[in-house]
């Protein structure tokens, strides 16, 4: 339910002025963005059925048309789109193995939901395109591929408003990100089930639960873009039982949805199959790192878009995916580079590797497994869960860690 006016938020800066729009501009930028305006976050609370606040009505004028589908989209070296009163952007951001989406609402005005692993990567997108003001960012959680590069643009850019799973993480990568928060004196909104309307797009915060023994993947704070019959959802690196809560607490949108990001960037122990079946999406984006060791995107993921006939577009071979959305639920996908590939329907490995039945040589599957370790792992039978896998000789939190983002090691 929304708040009364009083009760609502608006996005000023330090000085109490209002912060201008990003400029998309240059012979390679987006034009001149409309100028800012106030911005009210209609807080709605958002558990169970109830609806959320009615989305914006189509825009009066008719949408420009589409391309034929079977015409080759042009490459990114030409103009980028630009921005219209009637349409949206989206941006998957090439930032390698990591998340980076930008989006641009129709008034002009931008939201970062993650930041990529490196210190720079998606502060010099911004640049490219010409963004120099944020309204939000969202930090769904703090593992480094997703909150790495967001200490650069929060110096740089930092936004009016952020939103983060407020889980204090021991890292040096989370420390950093932390200061910039403070030193640059942006405000944390309170994480609760949300949604913020920013110029007639509604953004729905997805909350998870309050589950401290829960991993961080399963901690994400998700969200879904809706703006008239056009809606896009996001989920950090949410896994089965976040995705399941998420489902029970009837926060998932019932699809067709034009456009969903890859859970986990396309691991088997990502988006489940009741979650895909519910959103039935037509696109699927991936943000991945070419060659990257956990081996993303898994066979098994690839699947599950398959069964729902999804259009699936990958940063390692596509670049930075441009997305042109309309309120009638029309999308034009652009990506920087073209993939002529065709292995999304090669067969599928085994699911995992069983950690307590697995032989020598499937053992050495996992990452940072060798023919050393898995004697280790094998002499520690029966292990009782995948974390035991600390008592092996050299693998500490670091490389437990790069085991379990892989997704391989289980005990069924």
């Amino acid at each position: 339910m929304s708040l009364a006016l009083a009760d609502q938020v608006e996005l000023a800066d330090d000085r109490g002025g209002f912060q201008e729009s990003p400029r998309l501009q240059g012979s390679r930028r987006l034009i001149p963005l409309l100028a800012a305006g106030l911005l009210f976050l209609a807080v709605g609370c958002a558990p169970g059925p109830e609806p959320a606040p009615p989305p914006a009505p189509p825009p009066e004028e008719p949408a420009p048309p589409i391309p034929d589908p079977d015409v080759a989209e042009p490459p990114m070296d030409e103009p980028l789109p630009e921005v219209h009163a009637d349409s949206l952007l989206l941006f998957m951001l090439d930032v390698g193995q990591g998340d980076a989406v930008l989006l641009v609402v129709p008034g002009g005005r931008a939201v970062l939901y993650d930041g990529g692993a490196g210190d720079s990567a998606a502060r010099d997108h911004l640049a490219r395109l010409g963004v120099d003001s944020l309204e939000l960012v969202v930090a769904s959680h703090p593992h480094r591929d997703h909150i790495g590069g967001l200490p650069a643009v929060l110096r740089s850019t930092p936004p009016t408003f952020i939103v983060d799973n407020e889980v204090v993480h021991t890292s040096a990568t989370y420390e950093r990100y932390l200061e910039a928060v403070v030193e640059e004196g942006i405000s944390r909104l309170e994480l609760e089930p949300r949604t913020l309307t920013l110029d007639g797009v509604a953004l729905d915060i997805l909350p998870p639960p309050e589950q401290p023994t829960w991993g961080l993947n399963d901690r994400s704070v998700g969200m879904v873009v809706r703006w008239g019959e056009l809606t896009f959802t996001l989920g950090g690196d949410a896994e089965d039982r976040l995705w399941g809560w998420w489902l029970e607490q009837s926060l998932v949108p019932d699809g067709p949805v034009q456009l969903h990001k890859a859970s986990h960037h396309g691991s088997r122990n990502g988006d489940i199959r009741p979650v895909i079946q519910r959103l039935r999406p037509e696109t699927v984006v991936i943000g991945v790192g070419d060659g990257n060791t956990f081996g993303h995107p898994h066979a098994e993921a690839l699947a599950l878009y398959r069964e729902v006939e999804a259009q699936v577009y990958r940063t390692d071979r596509h670049g930075t995916i441009t997305v042109t959305g309309w309120a009638d639920g029309r999308i034009r996908v652009v990506p920087e580079r073209s993939d002529d590939s065709h292995d999304t329907s090669s067969p599928l490995p085994p699911p995992c590797v069983d950690l307590n039945t697995a032989s020598r040589d499937d053992l050495q599957r996992i990452v940072h497994i060798g023919p050393g370790r898995a004697d280790q792992i094998m002499a520690l039978r029966p292990l009782a869960s995948v974390e035991d896998l600390l008592a092996v000789s050299g693998i500490g939190e670091a490389r437990l860690q790069d085991i379990l983002e892989e997704g391989l090691a289980c005990l069924p």
